[in-house]
């Protein structure tokens, strides 16, 4: 039981000849109001807060026009979110349960500037830099009993650097190719526990061509990687157990075409995508702060990899300019490869699991008839 109340608005203008701008707000609230799910270990009856929160947007663009077909734009963005509720995350709560809303409120701060060029008809240029900053309302201080310095990646302070390196080529009239470079590094601060740092590079490169009888051919090739420093601690003692660097390689690449008025009225459409993912996790052992187990851990070579396979082809039949049917097939296909369930038992010694999300792994084939109406 969730309600959203949304609200928006945006002023664009032109103040000057050479500059433009936009000055924009947004609003979202989120109540949910559905039933607690409660229960009893034994120290009384605890239940999970539900999430709500209100959220404030506002900011402001710029874009100003130089010479040899260059434009400078320029951003700044204030986003606020808070996620307080009048009621307690747990009634009696024992140490080891956390609150969903801790921090309760964060407040972000973007700014950005952007360099465009195209005074090349073969070429256009981009060169994109962000900086975020945000704040939240945690102490600092680290008290896992209290539930302080115990704090989400996504909800605690940090900061952001992006930088985004753009080209689109144009060799012929009709045949285009871009190719865009991101590397961002993201500082969770003062985090203590879970996520620390990571940096994140990708690149993509997208063609498209327009082909005989204005058939288009279009496609894309990507990579991704992830570096992910976390710490761990235990609720025994505030020092670092160890340290692990989450490392994550994602490919993906597609292919489309498009055939319009392929026979009187009827477009053909077929696409196909393929993604794959690669993780690994290395430790650090070299912490002494966990004197309690003497725990050493072993890198994991397989850590949430999956791939998948999509294709889909539709048939769009024009009927009349405003009413048209589509006729179309997908089908996916999806494995995944995680260690935790390297020689999975469901039922081992006394203990019987549930066996949930075990076996991931599907094949789909989906076949649908639409019609549509263009008012």
């Amino acid at each position: 039981d969730i309600d959203y109340y949304t609200f928006s608005m945006a002023l664009v203008s032109m103040p000057m000849a050479k500059l433009d701008s936009r000055l924009y707000y947004r609003y979202v609230e989120k109540n949910n109001n559905s039933s607690h799910i409660f229960y009893n270990d034994g120290s009384g009856d605890n239940y999970k807060e539900l999430l709500s929160y209100d959220k404030n947007t506002a900011g402001i663009d710029l874009g100003y026009r130089l010479p040899y077909r260059t434009k400078l734009d320029a951003g700044y963005e204030y986003d606020d979110i808070d996620r307080s509720t009048e009621e307690p995350a747990y009634v009696n709560p024992p140490n080891t349960l956390y609150r969903y809303d801790n921090p309760s409120s964060t407040t972000d701060n973007t700014a950005f500037v952007q360099l465009k060029n195209s005074s090349l008809d073969w070429l256009t240029t981009k060169v994109k830099y962000t900086h975020l900053d945000r704040d939240s309302d945690d102490t600092g201080t680290y008290d896992p009993y209290a539930n302080e310095g115990v704090t989400r990646f996504d909800a605690t302070d940090k900061t952001m650097d992006e930088v985004k390196v753009g080209f689109e080529f144009y060799p012929l009239d009709s045949f285009d190719i871009g190719i865009d470079y991101t590397y961002q590094d993201n500082d969770y601060k003062d985090n203590r526990e879970t996520r620390t740092d990571d940096k994140r590079q990708s690149v993509y490169l997208d063609m498209a061509w327009r082909a005989y009888k204005k058939a288009t051919i279009s496609g894309f090739l990507g990579f991704e990687n992830t570096k992910t420093d976390a710490n761990r601690i235990t609720s025994l003692q505030d020092e670092t157990i160890y340290a692990q660097t989450v490392d994550d390689d994602f490919w993906t690449y597609g292919l489309a075409l498009n055939v319009p008025d392929i026979i009187n009225k009827l477009t053909l459409n077929f696409s196909w995508q393929y993604q794959k993912s690669n993780g690994k996790v290395k430790f650090d052992n070299s912490f002494t702060g966990d004197t309690v187990t003497g725990r050493f851990l072993v890198d994991i070579p397989d850590s949430d990899d999956y791939s998948k396979r999509t294709f889909e082809a539709k048939a769009i039949y024009e009927i009349d300019p405003k009413f048209f049917v589509t006729v179309g097939y997908m089908y996916e296909s999806y494995k995944y490869s995680d260690i935790a369930y390297t020689d999975y038992q469901y039922i081992l010694g006394n203990d019987y699991y549930s066996g949930a999300y075990y076996d991931q792994d599907y094949t789909a084939n989906v076949g649908y008839v639409t019609l549509g109406y263009n008012f």
